[in-house]
């Protein structure tokens, strides 16, 4: 028996798929060479529609020792990709520093 009003349409779909850090830890315990780890997830965009995190992949872990301090990266604009400048692990690890005595002092700062 034929089909009522039946129609066929062809379909073309658009999937983009990347990877994010979806959170970043660094730590430092005393005594210890400080480690970077950033926990890795699977984004998937459908017809240029809203980002959706389908899995998490995985951590990439690095550790800032003295034999690597001074290896230089490229800084990246996080919309746009664009390089802005460099900065090296060690300065990384003073940023993070800094940023650490900054908050802590502005929190202090509110509770007197």
């Amino acid at each position: 028996m034929a089909k009522y009003k039946e129609q066929v349409k062809e379909v073309t779909t658009t999937i983009t798929e990347y990877v994010r850090a979806s959170s970043v830890e660094m730590m430092y315990p005393l005594n210890t060479i400080p480690e970077v780890t950033f926990q890795e997830e699977l984004i998937r965009v459908v017809d240029n529609g809203p980002p959706k995190a389908i899995s998490y992949i995985g951590n990439l872990k690095a550790t800032l020792t003295p034999d690597n301090a001074n290896t230089n990266f490229d800084l990246k604009h996080p919309d746009t990709g664009v390089v802005v400048g460099s900065m090296t692990y060690e300065e990384v690890y003073g940023v993070m520093y800094s940023l650490y005595i900054h908050l802590a002092t502005e929190r202090d700062n509110k509770n007197n």
